[in-house]
């Protein structure tokens, strides 16, 4: 997983998405957009599993094993919270801290391919003693 390791209990971390107070929207960047991600300064990651694209931010948990078997217990049973939609031309996606820059990176980021298409942003969040987690799953219209 990007991002390091996971912080535990409510320790936050460095944000790995940009934070934007208000909800989800997106942004122009140079000639694209950033998708921007409001909430907690959490650590987050890009997570493939099965044929599903998710971003991953958490506020705490005890490791990533403990992180990723909470997502998969819980994540098909999680209410949407919040739906965005977005474009994207297809290729190259980059998670990045809201204090970098594209190209000149400052902070480790995270990148990956995405097919071309219409996605919608479905978000969700769990919450246990020992983990918090909130679950973008990027789905493809």
């Amino acid at each position: 997983m990007g991002g390091g390791c996971c912080p535990s209990k409510r320790s936050g971390g460095r944000g790995g998405l940009p934070l934007q107070p208000g909800g989800t929207g997106d942004l122009p960047v140079g000639r694209g957009q950033a998708l921007v991600l409001s909430g907690d300064n959490t650590q987050a990651t890009y997570y493939r599993w099965g044929r599903g694209h998710f971003l991953l931010r958490w506020l705490y948990a005890e490791s990533e094993t403990k992180l990723l078997d909470h997502f998969h217990d819980v994540q098909a049973r999680l209410p949407v919270e919040e739906a965005a939609g977005f474009w994207h031309p297809g290729g190259m996606v980059y998670l990045m801290d809201s204090t970098d820059l594209p190209g000149r990176w400052l902070v480790e980021h995270t990148d990956f391919q995405l097919p071309r298409g219409r996605y919608r942003v479905l978000t969700s969040h769990s919450e246990t003693e020992e983990t918090y987690i909130i679950i973008h799953r990027l789905q493809r219209d």
